[in-house]
């Protein structure tokens, strides 16, 4: 509950007969709605710090059991201009580090990405990019538990979704190695 709130609801009780139970219940469901988020959002960052850690730890295998995945795309350069949405992943990327080299893309879906990294059937299914890119990048607008490290690598790969809504499908993946777009479909080049 922010202070604005408390103050409100502080003044909304004030006029009340302080001995009054209908005072001392709303002040009580008023802890107890604070307590509630604040669970809640302790709850929603050590989900956030767990598929993070677990992604992390699952990378390495992921990159021994499938190395054509990882490997050095072969895309040639192609003729289709990038979206916006591609251009704008690419400048704020930059903000993040280094981009050198061309900018790989490619038009796939949010169940594509998930079932080729085994995460899972993504829900629902939408239309989504993924952007990769080449360079140095240090994530510092990551979440980072208390005594973690900020994540960095040379290989950033941005989901972002084909439209803006609110269903999801957008992320990164941070690696050290090569990684290959093509399974997730036409591979698409420019130099920034």
């Amino acid at each position: 509950m922010t202070l604005d709130l408390r103050q409100e609801m502080h003044a909304a009780t004030a006029e009340l007969n302080p001995s009054s139970d209908l005072v001392a219940r709303a002040q009580q469901d008023g802890r107890r709605r604070l307590r509630l988020r604040r669970q809640w959002t302790l709850g929603a960052t050590v989900a956030a710090v767990a598929l993070v850690a677990f992604s992390a730890a699952n990378l390495d295998s992921m990159r021994a059991n499938h190395p054509e995945r990882f490997a050095p795309s072969t895309a040639t350069a192609s003729a289709i201009a990038p979206p916006a949405a591609v251009l704008r992943a690419v400048a704020e990327a930059k903000t993040e580090g280094t981009v050198s080299g061309p900018v790989e893309w490619v038009r796939t879906t949010s169940q594509k990405v998930a079932a080729l990294s085994h995460d899972g059937p993504g829900s629902p299914d939408i239309p989504i990019y993924a952007v990769h890119l080449s360079g140095h990048f240090v994530l510092n607008s990551a979440f980072v538990p208390p005594g973690g490290k900020i994540p960095t690598g040379t290989e950033l790969v941005v989901f972002i979704p084909v439209a803006s809504t609110d269903q999801g499908g957008d992320g990164v993946l941070l690696n050290d190695g090569p990684i290959d777009l093509s399974p997730y479909g036409e591979v698409h080049t420019f130099q920034p």
